[in-house]
């Protein structure tokens, strides 16, 4: 990506995965005009940034997440629907998958000069665990074995899901995570360190000079939050900001026929859903839940209401989550539905509700489709894709 590109880039992302993968992105060695300083990169996001703590009760905020992907590390990191090496160099996990052996990654220290070791791995997952935070279950039943240059973790049934679970684990140091001011400003692996923060107002990040990867190539990164849409367009035309995200579609329009701004589109994990709760009469036939699919015509709903970042999801989660496995959806056909109804004995007399649960990520507001009529527990959604991730934030 070229400087004149990267000026004012309108970064759109449904979840905080996207604002880091911007930082990435801008940090490989591009530097901002229009309006930006020299090095420095200034973003601005519509959710707060109120803690940097990535093991506590913040731990799943989407704010607390965007900023942990830049100021920590974890053992592997997710690389599109797979795994890549963070402090960890490589992985074998037993026959019967109970038990997952780590080599971690040498010479690596934390931006404060303090050594990386195999205790902090493990103090990191006791963390969790006794502070009962959103991420406290994961790893419920999880013994953690240091073993010098690599750590192994080990439970009673088998951990499928071990390298989706450590990518979401930070690294913190184990002697210094316990101290009441180490958030204020705390130290880790990532590419950048804190340099100031306002709590729920903004976070100036720099350059981890002890950064074991490729070293950012800004100077100084602003992580600003301003809640207000039509504010943050208004930032981003003037160029007090460079890049931003979470935007409607109607404004994504409008920025697009717009010189020196950049409109960069990622899968994103923020979806609708629309449940059946086969518990109730009206959806207890697996017949009936399959009909009420094929009445609804969710491609027009798409592109009457996002024409631009609307795509119908292929699974009951998201391209982004591990365990996606693409399925092929119901066709939209309003006679099928009503002839299956009338079959099924459906009361069409009669009203009952239909609850929408809306996703984790902010900016998702769309429609869903309900999927496997055989369950009536699980629904397919519409993919967002031009608000892009990278978990948070999802993120």
């Amino acid at each position: 990506m070229s400087s004149s590109n990267l000026a004012r880039a309108a970064a759109l992302t449904s979840g905080i995965a996207l604002a880091a993968a911007a930082l990435s992105a801008c940090a490989s060695g591009t530097s901002g005009t229009g309006g930006g300083k020299p090095g420095q990169l200034t973003v601005a996001g519509p959710y707060q940034i109120t803690g940097l703590d990535p093991q506590g009760k913040l731990s799943a905020d989407n704010g607390t997440q965007l900023a942990a992907k830049q100021i920590f590390s974890s053992l592997v990191v997710r690389d599109g629907t797979g795994f890549k090496p963070g402090l960890a160099t490589s992985w074998t996990p037993s026959a019967d998958g109970r038990s997952w052996k780590f080599q971690l990654r040498p010479g690596v220290k934390y931006s404060d000069g303090t050594a990386f070791s195999a205790s902090d791995v493990k103090a990191s997952v006791a963390r969790v665990v006794d502070l009962k935070g959103p991420l406290a279950a994961v790893w419920a039943g999880v013994t953690v074995t240091p073993g010098g240059d690599s750590v192994t973790f080990t439970a009673s049934t088998p951990q499928g899901a071990m390298l989706s679970k450590l990518s979401t684990l930070s690294i913190l140091p184990a002697a210094e995570s316990g101290k009441p001011d180490f958030f204020n400003k705390p130290a880790g692996t990532g590419p950048f360190e804190v340099a100031a923060f306002a709590p729920g107002q903004s976070l100036t990040l720099v350059p981890n000079p002890n950064y074991y990867g490729p070293k950012p190539g800004l100077k100084k990164v602003v992580i600003r939050y301003i809640a207000n849409t039509a504010a943050r367009v208004t930032a981003l035309k003037t160029g007090e900001i460079q890049a931003t995200w979470s935007l409607p579609d109607d404004q994504v329009s409008e920025l697009g026929g717009q010189d020196g701004l950049v409109i960069k589109t990622v899968p994103s994990d923020a979806q609708y859903t629309m449940w059946f709760n086969s518990g109730r009469p009206a959806f207890a036939k697996a017949g009936v839940r399959r009909a009420l699919w094929q009445a609804v015509d969710y491609a027009t709903i798409i592109k009457s209401l996002y024409p631009t970042t609307g795509t119908a999801a292929q699974a009951p989660v998201p391209s982004t989550i591990a365990g996606f496995a693409a399925q092929s959806p119901v066709a939209y056909d309003p006679n099928a539905a009503k002839a299956a109804l009338s079959a099924a004995g459906f009361d069409f007399g009669r009203t009952t509700s239909w609850p929408t649960a809306a996703p984790s990520s902010p900016p998702s507001r769309r429609p869903s489709q309900p999927t496997s009529p055989r369950s009536g527990s699980r629904s397919r959604r519409p993919s967002r894709r031009s608000r892009s991730t990278c978990p948070t934030c999802s993120a």
